[in-house]
């Protein structure tokens, strides 16, 4: 998850592993601009409050604490998080190359994610160029720190009454 509130956009991806050849699908994202914390904790837990994930909050720091302050409040809403390995150069690398492999592959139905793939680029002195890229960053975000972080469905005991999960309305 990419959380920048300099520009106010927020955005995550969601990636299952086939585990039989070991291919990551990212098969569903969010990406919001201007939203309070209950609207990003909502979209996340809709897609499973069990899933684990890593958020990017440096952009709110006003202070060092800033940034663990944020992920605090999304863990005490219940979302499972951590800050990731925010490596450009190294991140970028891990997904080319798991991309260019075919170990790394995106559902067609992820419009906004081609998007922002389809412009992301170096600038004349080779730097990434910072704009619309929030799926890039969070999909780099879960190359170097997501992978590790993956789990399977937990699926409740025969003893244990099912869970039931609301969302808001």
């Amino acid at each position: 998850m990419d959380t920048d509130q300099g520009t106010g956009w927020t955005a995550a991806v969601w990636v299952a592993k086939n585990p039989n050849t070991s291919t990551f699908y990212v098969y569903d994202f969010y990406k919001r601009e201007r939203a309070e914390l209950a609207v990003h904790v909502a979209a996340l837990k809709a897609r499973g409050a069990w899933i684990p994930g890593v958020a990017d909050a440096a952009a709110l720091r006003v202070t060092e604490k800033d940034a663990e302050q944020l992920i605090a409040l999304y863990r005490a809403a219940g979302i499972d998080i951590m800050l990731p390995d925010k490596s450009v150069e190294a991140g970028l690398y891990d997904t080319w190359s798991m991309l260019s492999a075919g170990r790394l592959k995106v559902f067609s139905s992820c419009g906004p994610w081609f998007d922002e793939y389809r412009i992301y680029r170096r600038d004349e002195k080779g730097f990434v160029v910072k704009a619309n890229d929030h799926l890039m960053d969070a999909t780099r975000y879960f190359v170097r720190s997501g992978i590790r972080r993956i789990k399977v469905k937990p699926v409740p005991r025969p003893t244990e009454a099912p869970k039931v999960f609301s969302a808001w309305s």
